[in-house]
């Protein structure tokens, strides 16, 4: 059962890491993100770099 948990917090890290790198590259290049109508604020990403990089840090501690 062990094996099977790390091998999730790994896949977590792995996930949280690319959509980390995602945002920081929306807010490097100035990236305009629009979904319909709505234009995403670029204050979105800056929120979810910290929720990100928080939940990364707690699977890379637990594993």
């Amino acid at each position: 059962m062990v094996k099977y948990t790390k091998l999730a917090l790994a896949i977590n890290i792995v996930v949280f890491s690319l959509i980390f790198l995602l945002h920081l590259f929306r807010i490097v290049s100035n990236y305009s993100a629009k979904f319909g109508n709505w234009i995403v604020p670029m204050w979105v990403s800056y929120l979810a770099l910290i929720a990100l990089a928080f939940l990364i840090y707690i699977n890379y501690k637990a594993l």
